[in-house]
């Protein structure tokens, strides 16, 4: 429910010494205002009625007022009746979002939740409760991201929303058949993430936790949740949830993360992933426990099992942080200092594109002094 009134701006008197009457709607307790055409000096303002003394003005923004709260009640919407106000055309942005939403929801839903999730903290940050397209502006986008920073978020949260924002806004264009003026995202407006960081963990640490005796039956089952993502691979939490029971010798799956558009990744199942999956038996699944049926769930179980995962950091000496991303990471660092082919990892890890291989490897002080000391000792002596 809105509500709505016309007030004085008085802390914006111009040159000619009026203010500007703006019309105030509120709408779950967030205000906008849209100006209504007209200015008058402060003591010309009755602060009691609400309305500007002069009674021909009077009258006109009562009546004014009046059809608004009538259209309003009829159905219009907020961003029609901001258009009619402000005598420009104001295209729904709301009603595009929803349905862009639902589409994308059916194809990718995490991709769905971050758009939503980057569109609600633009609403929050602007104070607007109902967008316009025409709310999507360069200066807004860039008040966006100062407020982002300011609240401490990190260059790569506020790279993931305006991305979101962004492709939100192309599509919304494509479909709407919009040309705008001036792009709300000229080039440098979207920051780049930082690169992403080397996440592994030693062989001696893996050992560890591998080993860790006497722990409860919850941070049991994370540790071998945890063991099994690195034993398969390095897959991710969100491919081992889906994935069926093996085939034989082998568990066949596409990654979620490709749709499932992706080529069909075959792995083996060492004798140490049997036996993980042999203590958490599920009828289809590969392994009980760990299924979801929305983002927010899948989120919910990637938090329990970080917090898990950090306790048994901590239980083994450790100075790192566990995450699921970890076991991924950890397997392509060892297979890589154990001197195996990038090429060969990727396949195994089921990348598409070989350079991806290389986020998640991290180099041995040991193998890059052997490299060092091979290099300089052929190329310097004498054959």
């Amino acid at each position: 429910m809105a509500t709505f009134k016309f007030v004085l701006i008085a802390g914006k008197i111009k040159l000619n010494g009026k203010a500007p009457i703006f019309l105030r709607i509120t709408e779950h307790r967030k205000q906008i205002y849209t100006y209504a055409g007209f200015d008058v000096n402060p003591k010309e303002w009755d602060a009691n009625t609400g309305m500007p003394i002069n009674e021909r003005l009077s009258k006109h923004l009562t009546y004014r007022l009046l059809n608004i709260k009538i259209d309003y009640a009829e159905g219009k919407s907020i961003t029609q009746i901001r258009s009619d106000m402000s005598g420009k055309i104001q295209i729904d942005f709301e009603q595009a979002f929803s349905s862009l939403y639902e589409n994308e929801k059916l194809n990718s839903p995490r991709n769905a939740e971050a758009w939503k999730t980057a569109v609600s903290r633009y609403r929050t940050i602007l104070d607007i409760e109902t967008l316009a397209m025409e709310d999507f502006t360069a200066e807004n986008i860039s008040d966006f991201k100062d407020s982002l920073m300011s609240a401490g978020k990190s260059i790569n949260t506020i790279s993931v929303y305006t991305r979101g924002l962004r492709a939100v806004y192309k599509r919304i264009c494509k479909k709407m058949n919009i040309v705008p003026k001036k792009n709300p995202f000229p080039s440098g407006s979207v920051p780049r993430p930082a690169s992403t960081a080397k996440r592994s963990i030693s062989k001696d640490n893996l050992l560890r936790i591998y080993e860790l005796k006497m722990l409860d039956s919850k941070m049991a089952y994370y540790r071998d949740v945890w063991m099994l993502l690195y034993c398969l691979g390095g897959v991710d939490v969100l491919d081992l949830a889906q994935m069926k029971k093996p085939s034989g010798d082998y568990i066949y799956f596409r990654r979620k993360k490709s749709r499932g558009r992706g080529d069909e990744v075959k792995i083996y199942v060492t004798p140490q992933a049997a036996a993980i999956m042999e203590k958490y038996p599920h009828k289809d699944r590969l392994i009980s426990g760990i299924e979801y049926t929305s983002v927010n769930q899948y989120r919910d179980l990637l938090k329990e099992m970080n917090l898990m995962m950090n306790k048994l950091s901590i239980m083994a000496g450790m100075s790192e942080k566990l995450t699921s991303k970890v076991a991924r990471h950890t397997f392509a660092t060892i297979a890589r200092n154990m001197r195996y082919d990038r090429e060969l990892i990727g396949v195994l890890m089921g990348h598409r594109q070989k350079n991806v291989t290389d986020i998640y490897i991290m180099y041995s002080q040991e193998m890059i002094d052997d490299a060092l000391k091979d290099v300089i000792s052929t190329s310097l002596s004498h054959h």
